[in-house]
This record gives structure tokens, C-alpha cells and sequence, in this order.
């Protein structure tokens, strides 16, 4: 279980949807575990666990995608298993077919969550329909995933002035949080001087804390 801090930060969302939330992604002091999250969340109807399985489902329909349409030759069976580990059964084969409904699927959780105000359904609905505002909402609420994208929002938009300033203030918040991405960007700020004079005293203490909570991203 992820340590207190990392979840009080979100103290008014639902604490089950929290639970689940810090299963779908990378958490310090947790190991991913999307079947956990399901589990969590799929008799629980409010706007939070909605917006939770929004993005669970989203996870599902991502791995499909990479399958049918990055490696293009796939095994039915290799498939399979992919989903199991993502705690969806899937007995359909027509993958093509099945890629559609589950991103159908996704949309209509994320909508019906975000249009209720939850900051999980508005981060899966804001990713998935490329709405920086929608994100934008949902970091101000506290989502530590929303707050990283407005930090790479920051500086990795093209024909806009990066700012380094405000990307190091979200990827702070997401930090505090234990969002392992945020670990690796402020190495990385820190390393090459994003913004910031270089400090690579700093950039090693992000590196190895990223590194202890299994990020294989720093070498």
C-alpha cells in the first residue's frame, strides 16, 4: 500500500477510487496492479470509481492498440494473456472490432465521470480527446498524473515558449505525490539544466529515488 501522504493529497476524491487509482499507475511504494483496481471499483457507481474505471478501461484499450496496430502480426493467445494481466477477459477474438468497443467504452466512463466534476474521469477524457483544458482542471484538483501532463504541457508543446518554471511546479506537486514520472523529469531537469543551473548532486538524489521505486528510465 502507498504511503498515507500520497493519498492524502486527494482527500476529497472517493477514498475507494484512490485506493484503486494508485493501482493504475506508477505509485512509489506500490506495485501496478490493474486487477486490484478493477476489482476495487466495479461495485462502487460513484463519479470517482467511474472515472477510475474510465482509465482502467483506457489501459486496456492502449495494450490492444499496441498489439493490433504497432506490431501488426499478433498471436490471438499473446493477446489473450496481454488483457488477462490487465484483469480483462476476452473471449472475442475480432480484435479490430474489440479495439473499438473498449475505446467506446473508455469515452463513455470518462465522459459521464468528467461531466459530474470527478478529476479522474476529466484527466481520462482530457488524454483521450487531446483536451489540455480538461487536464488542466484536473491538476488543479490534485491528480498527480494531470499534474504531469501540464509539466510536459509546459515545455514540450511545439510553437509555444516553454516554461521551465511552471513545469517544475507541477512536476513538484506530482512528485509529492509519488508519481514515479515526475522522479525521472526532475532528474532530467536537473542534470541539463532545464530552466534551472545544473545541479547534478540534485539530478543523482531524483535518480536513485526514481531507480528504488522501479524506474528503469534513469541509466
Amino acid at each position: 500500500m502507498a504511503c498515507a501522504c500520497h493519498i492524502a493529497t486527494r482527500a476529497l476524491a472517493c477514498p475507494t477510487a484512490t485506493r484503486a487509482w494508485i493501482f493504475l499507475v506508477p505509485t512509489e511504494g506500490v506495485c501496478q496492479n490493474p486487477k486490484m483496481a478493477n476489482t476495487l471499483t466495479e461495485n462502487c457507481s460513484c463519479n470517482d470509481c467511474v472515472g477510475v474505471l474510465a482509465m482502467w478501461q483506457r489501459l486496456i484499450w492502449l495494450k490492444l492498440s499496441l498489439h493490433i496496430h504497432i506490431r501488426k502480426a499478433y498471436n490471438p493467445e499473446e493477446v489473450i494473456s496481454a488483457m488477462s494481466d490487465l484483469g480483462a477477459t476476452i473471449t472475442d477474438q475480432n480484435f479490430d472490432v474489440l479495439y473499438q468497443n473498449l475505446k467506446s467504452r473508455a469515452l463513455l466512463l470518462a465522459t459521464k465521470s468528467a461531466e459530474n466534476n470527478s478529476m479522474f474521469g476529466l484527466f481520462v477524457l482530457g488524454k483521450m480527446t487531446k483536451d489540455l483544458e480538461r487536464i488542466n482542471r484536473s491538476a488543479d484538483m490534485g491528480l498527480d498524473a494531470a499534474q504531469y501532463e501540464m509539466a510536459l504541457s509546459c515545455f514540450q508543446t511545439q510553437g509555444q515558449r516553454q516554461d521551465y518554471c511552471k513545469a517544475l511546479f507541477y512536476l513538484h506537486k506530482a512528485a509529492e505525490q509519488g508519481y514515479v514520472p515526475a522522479y525521472e523529469q526532475l532528474y532530467l531537469f536537473h542534470l541539463c539544466g532545464r530552466g534551472i543551473p545544473k545541479n547534478p548532486l540534485e539530478a543523482e538524489r531524483w535518480k536513485l529515488r526514481a531507480k528504488a521505486a522501479g524506474s528503469t528510465n534513469c541509466d
